[in-house]
């Protein structure tokens, strides 16, 4: 497999029994295509607008700590809140987007000082001596509709396949869907991912066989 970073896919098209992706740097061929950018696939595929948002996730990190803050990595708050210690003892917390959920939807991935400040009491929380902060970033989430990802054939006819929209579970979900996304593109059975079948909403199902360009969303 080779892989090309910062590759800017801007549409693709199938022609001839393969899909051809464009991209500033020249065209892809493959015989199958599976969408697995979470929340931008949208900008691809726009019928995905109404099922795919993106929701912006901001994260900390602190320096080195000396002791053991979190041996495992841990969720609370319904998933809204996470963290875990990196091999070199640095704390990484993040969520927190409950605490200004309307201004956390959208592509913008700057760090806003609300949810920040959320955060850090969070950390004031696992560590009241307190943590020196070095690093802040935030980057954007793909929430499903329904909470449940997006996985499996958008058109079989025309090997196109979907991988995306984890709500903000993906490091806990995705690695295991994508094995079964890769027994379903070899057109084995993938009964772990069933439930995840795009084809539960019915606008999907309408589009499901002729997907055969995308890019419209960008032009």
């Amino acid at each position: 497999m080779r892989l090309f970073e910062r590759s800017h896919v801007t549409g693709a098209r199938w022609q001839g029994g393969l899909w051809e992706a464009r991209t500033a740097g020249g065209v892809a061929r493959a015989r199958t295509l599976a969408l697995c950018t979470n929340a931008y696939v949208p900008q691809l595929l726009p019928a995905l607008g109404g099922l795919i948002v993106p929701h912006r996730g901001q994260t900390l990190a602190t320096a080195p700590l000396q002791r053991v803050v979190a041996p495992r990595p841990s969720y609370a708050h319904w998933g809204y809140r996470y963290w875990r210690q990196t091999p070199e003892g640095r704390l990484v917390i993040g969520g927190w987007r409950e605490t200004d959920r309307d201004a956390e939807v959208g592509y913008e991935t700057g760090v806003t000082p609300r949810v920040q400040r959320g955060i850090e009491q969070g950390l004031k929380t696992l560590v009241p001596e307190g943590a020196p902060v070095e690093f802040r970033w935030a980057g954007t989430m793909g929430f499903a509709r329904d909470g449940r990802p997006l996985v499996g054939w958008l058109d079989a006819e025309h090997h196109l396949a979907i991988c995306a929209g984890f709500t903000g579970h993906g490091l806990g979900m995705a690695a295991a869907c994508t094995l079964d996304l890769a027994a379903l593109l070899a057109w084995k059975e993938a009964p772990g991912i069933t439930s995840f079948d795009p084809s539960r909403f019915p606008e999907l199902r309408q589009v499901r066989e002729g997907v055969t360009a995308l890019g419209t969303a960008t032009g």
